[in-house]
């Protein structure tokens, strides 16, 4: 399939595009994709990671996780340092994402070390901080601090701005996790001063999460005003609601509760619950959670108990279940006060999970440690079996040549017979299905050449003599008696109209848009009458109008025939379906076929396993195409085949 390079770039873009709809996303990503695992090189094993990220952003983890596998083992095998690296930094922000931050530092901190013996500082960089986020997490503050430190210096060799502020931005986060909070105000300021190297764009978006993050700092220390002043000014931005909804209810709700710790309780209460409402809106889980436990504390201000308890309580099970172990702790000491007579109890589940949540911090903290150590002999374990397996394979190859041949002089006869045979079978039903789709069409092609024939005979023939002959009795003049004359006059008309219909039944044989069209699409719907007679269900035939089978390849167009009668056989043998849907379209130099039934369905990890799917997708890999089965329990089954266009 001829297709220029930058094809495959120009469709990843367009997978990224919002404007385009799920399936048209995954489309571009398919035609990219049989592209390049085409392609045996490095520049297409590098796309293939790239693809299979994207494949992850559209949800298609299966997709992914085999892309990005396939990536690795290529790279493994060519050694290919850059592609290993990348496959792992893959794989570290979906951990990180799903929030798996054990096995996002792993993934991370081997893409580090490949990085670093790349000399690559700003792609290094980015590792050590997703590694310093995950150790954060598990308050391993120290540890954190380090990496980012490293991150930092490699950043700033680099001058990469934006991702300095990010680095100091955290720093300062993870200095108020641990009440240091004139630190983090000072980080805070180093974030602020690289902010302002930054476009008016970025500076602008970024400034607000600033201001939260400063204000939240002066709110702890008890700096109410200087805390509320940070919040103003982010509300300040009128356009905040509508671009950054559920930042603008992080603010509002932060500006409440500090309110509220200042003793004001003015417009409080209804600037929570809005903030309350955005995020159920949003299914900002997290933020539910935090504006429930504000609003608990309002209502116990407020004296009434009950709604306290209320929200303190659904801020409890929602927390548990999104594990969100720090509010999910605060939300258990909140009821303790508001539940005197089950304090105790209340308590108690609250030292024990605070306990188990510390065994679990070390044990990861720990896990971080062994991870280091195991990283640096994963990679030369790698480097030394790929040497080991250099030496491994020279002696191999050896011994399996000794013993090969002794293989080969025993049963190669046996062998050499049987693959005759069968490329012997296989050749004769090839050569049947062609001679068929021939003769087919070799049949249609006659029938025209008689329908025309006979056309040209009534109208040259038959209808000239019988003119001739009417004009003839016509001139006669004869002297008849009125009734005979009026009897001649008829038969004379009588005789008019028989030329009239032979002419039209003429122009009919002869007419192209009557006659039966010879081509590809009358034997695809001759297949599908005869199944459909078979197997008892209606058919639909759709073919659009743009697809000229006459300048397609025979191959293609032998395989489809075929592969849509190994279908069509599943389909009586196993679906039970009363409709067949059929559809030939093409698009983009790409012929797509699709089969769809209403049948029975079945598991599509048992599609594999039949004798009829390995078939059908050895006939697809022999024309360079692709092929998906969709199915669901008593739905149905829809199976659709994409293969390159080749023109005969």
């Amino acid at each position: 399939m001829n297709v220029p390079a930058d094809s495959v770039d120009v469709w990843i873009k367009s997978a990224k595009k919002k404007e385009y709809d799920l399936p048209e996303r995954k489309a571009f990503l398919d035609k990219a994709r049989i592209y390049v695992e085409n392609k045996e090189d490095s520049v297409a094993a590098r796309k293939l990671s790239e693809i299979a990220y994207q494949y992850w952003k559209l949800k298609d983890t299966v997709a992914y996780k085999e892309l990005n596998h396939k990536a690795r083992l290529w790279a493994l095998k060519n050694r290919d340092t850059f592609l290993l690296a990348d496959t792992h930094w893959s794989d570290g922000t979906i951990f990180k994402q799903i929030e798996v931050f054990d096995s996002a530092y792993f993934h991370f901190n081997i893409a580090y070390k490949y990085f670093e013996k790349l000399k690559r500082d700003d792609l290094a960089a980015n590792m050590l901080y997703g590694m310093a986020f995950a150790k954060g997490r598990f308050r391993d503050y120290t540890g954190a601090e380090v990496l980012m430190f490293k991150a930092i210096t490699k950043y700033k060799g680099v001058k990469n701005y934006k991702n300095l502020y990010s680095c100091y931005n955290h720093l300062a986060i993870l200095q108020r996790d641990i009440h240091a909070y004139e630190k983090a105000l000072h980080y805070h300021g180093i974030a602020l001063n690289y902010l302002e190297m930054l476009d008016k764009k970025e500076h602008n978006r970024l400034i607000q999460f600033s201001l939260n993050n400063m204000g939240l700092v002066y709110r702890d220390q008890g700096n109410y005003q200087k805390a509320l002043s940070c919040f103003n000014r982010v509300l300040g931005n009128v356009n905040l609601e509508k671009e950054e909804s559920n930042h603008y209810a992080r603010v509002l709700d932060n500006r409440a509760y500090c309110k509220l710790l200042n003793n004001d309780t003015l417009e409080v209460k209804n600037n929570m619950h809005k903030a309350l409402g955005i995020r159920e809106h949003n299914n900002n889980k997290n933020g539910i959670v935090l504006s429930k436990l504000h609003l608990t504390e309002f209502y116990a201000y407020a004296g009434d108990t009950l709604s306290a308890r209320k929200y303190a309580s659904e801020a409890q099970i929602l927390a548990r279940e999104v594990k969100n172990s720090r509010d999910y702790l605060k939300a258990l000491q909140l009821l303790s006060e508001l539940n005197p007579r089950q304090s105790g109890k209340y308590f108690k589940t609250y030292l024990n999970y605070n306990d188990s949540l510390l065994n679990v911090e070390r044990n990861t903290v720990n896990k971080f440690t062994r991870i280091d150590f195991e990283t640096d002999e994963y990679i030369k374990e790698n480097e030394r079996l790929s040497e080991h397996r250099k030496w491994l394979i020279a002696s191999g190859v050896g011994v399996l040549s000794i013993l090969s041949l002794i293989y080969y002089i025993r049963v190669q006869r046996i062998r050499n017979r049987n693959l005759l045979l069968e490329a012997e079978q296989q050749r004769t039903k090839e050569e049947y299905y062609q001679l068929t789709i021939k003769q087919q069409l070799k049949l249609e092609e006659e029938k025209r050449n008689e329908r025309n024939r006979i056309s040209a005979e009534l109208h040259d023939g038959v209808l000239s003599d019988l003119y001739g002959i009417r004009m003839q009795l016509g001139f006669l003049n004869l002297k008849r008696e009125e009734e005979v004359s009026k009897e001649f006059e008829d038969y004379l008309e009588e005789l008019q109209a028989v030329e009239n219909e032979i002419r039209n039944v003429s122009h009919r044989l002869n007419s192209d848009t009557e006659s039966v069209i010879g081509d590809f699409n009358s034997i695809l719907r001759s297949l599908l009458d005869d199944k459909s007679s078979i197997g008892g269900f209606k058919s639909v035939l759709q073919i659009e109008e743009g697809l000229n089978w006459e300048v397609i390849d025979e191959e293609i167009k032998l395989n489809l025939y075929r592969i849509l009668q190994e279908l069509l056989q599943n389909i009586v043998k196993h679906s039970k379906a009363d409709k067949v849907i059929v559809a030939f379209g093409l698009n983009n130099e790409v012929i797509r076929m699709s089969v769809k039934d209403n049948g029975v369905g079945f598991e599509n990890h048992k599609a594999k396993k039949g004798i009829g799917h390995k078939t059908i997708k050895s006939r697809v890999k022999r024309i360079s195409g692709l092929s998906e089965i969709k199915s669901t329990l008593n739905k149905g089954t829809e199976v659709v085949i994409l293969i390159p266009v080749k023109y005969s």
